[in-house]
């Protein structure tokens, strides 16, 4: 189950939570990685994080200004990606995505079907003020079993960005998310969220968001 959330903007977001924070002595880790098992029956909002300082009031994660440089993408060629527009009443921002993903407004989803039932693998871009991560929400029977914090350095200047995993106990289906955030001007921010159906797609995700570009109007 998706639990469908408004941000500021009025735009409706779908979302997904897990939290992750610094590692203590004995804490079960991948990478940086906190494991976190929702509640049966319950929707909880991810990432997950040990340090509840950094959730915000407006309900966003304050990314880790600590956080090291993203790995660079293996393989990932976005050359040839179509390059898309969205226009606001005061900016222009653009972004390459894969060309198997079709837009719908500032929303992408790949047109390709599973088999399976799931949902196909989406990215969301949201312009706003808020200070972090958007935290989607998911569930239930749902656990976070990684999180790894790093930051990009794109035209628009350093995007912070949250890659996790989300684990159902009911399938053997594996969910790859990243959020990211990234100031565009000192009261306008971009907020992404992007759910892969597998880790290529999550770290072509990572690729795109080094080609986001910013033009104030």
């Amino acid at each position: 189950m998706i639990l469908r959330l408004q941000f500021a903007v009025g735009v409706p977001l779908l979302f997904l939570c897990a939290c992750n924070g610094p590692r203590t002595q004995g804490q079960r880790t991948a990478d940086t990685t906190l494991v976190f098992t929702a509640a049966p029956g319950s929707m909880q909002s991810f990432p997950q994080v040990n340090d509840s300082t950094r959730i915000l009031k407006d309900g966003s994660l304050l990314p880790d200004a600590s956080a090291p440089p993203c790995p660079s993408p293996a393989r990932t060629d976005t050359l040839n990606w179509p390059r898309s527009e969205i226009l606001g009443t005061r900016y222009r921002l653009s972004i390459k995505l894969p060309p198997a993903f079709a837009r719908s407004g500032s929303h992408w989803a790949q047109v390709r079907k599973t088999g399976d039932g799931r949902l196909p693998s989406s990215f969301d871009i949201f312009v706003n003020s808020e200070r972090g991560y958007a935290r989607p929400g998911v569930g239930p029977y749902v656990r976070q079993v990684t999180l790894r914090e790093c930051s990009i350095t794109a035209p628009i200047g350093p995007v912070k960005v949250a890659a996790f995993e989300l684990e159902s106990s009911r399938s053997n289906e594996t969910q790859h998310w990243i959020v990211a955030h990234a100031w565009l001007r000192a009261d306008t921010a971009i907020q992404v969220i992007g759910k892969a159906l597998d880790s290529l797609t999550q770290a072509q995700y990572l690729a795109a968001l080094r080609t986001i570009t910013f033009v104030p109007r």
